[in-house]
């Protein structure tokens, strides 16, 4: 198994998730955005080696950003960073703190709100592709959205979060989405049958 995450953040609260409208850039939201105070470590959810880190701001929405490789032809991203702690090369191990949160780069309506966007991009056809496949065949609205060689993966099925926005959660369910087990370590995957129950009681 090679798509079994960790959490970004010390806290992983989700604000908005991988089917959220971004028709103001023509598309969907491919990753999750999870509320962080301006500060906050940025934590990488496994072991890999560092392929971006965009240190300087250039116009670019991302901001502030850092990517990790990851066996199996996978790729985490990190954005809107207020700081990148580690160079292309660096070999981070699970947990490593990549940065810290912030709110740089322009995000659309949520610019002004520091928040941590985290996704997760696959090598099309990979091992992590077909592992995705495998275990949940959900793919995007239109498919897995490409992006040259990589393709774009919902993330809620694989990282460990704490809370999700109720909204959040039945997004998610109208799309037949699973989101991962709440709290620290938790390796179950919840479907959404008795999610928004849970949102109630941890949001």
């Amino acid at each position: 198994m090679v798509i079994d995450f960790g959490r970004p953040l010390p806290y992983v609260h989700v604000t908005s998730g991988w089917w959220d409208d971004r028709s103001y850039r023509g598309g969907v939201h491919e990753g999750i955005d999870c509320r962080a105070a301006v500060g906050t470590p940025v934590l990488a959810v496994e072991g890999g080696r560092v392929v971006r880190a965009q240190k300087t701001l250039t116009g670019d929405p991302s901001g502030l950003w850092v990517g990790v490789e990851h066996p199996g032809g996978v790729q985490t991203r990190y954005m809107h960073l207020s700081r990148v702690d580690v160079d292309v090369g660096d070999r981070v191990p699970f947990g490593a703190v990549l940065g810290l949160s912030g709110r740089s780069g322009s995000s659309g309506m949520n610019s002004t709100t520091p928040h941590l966007h985290y996704d997760i991009r696959a090598r099309e056809g990979g091992q992590a592709h077909q592992e995705y496949i495998a275990r949940f065949a959900i793919p995007g609205p239109n498919g897995f959205p490409k992006h040259g060689e990589w393709v774009s993966l919902p993330a809620e099925p694989l990282t460990i979060v704490h809370s999700y926005e109720e909204r959040v959660l039945e997004r998610a369910a109208k799309h037949g989405l699973p989101v991962k087990g709440y709290g620290f370590g938790l390796s179950s995957t919840l479907f959404l049958a008795g999610a928004v129950l849970l949102a109630r009681r941890y949001v």
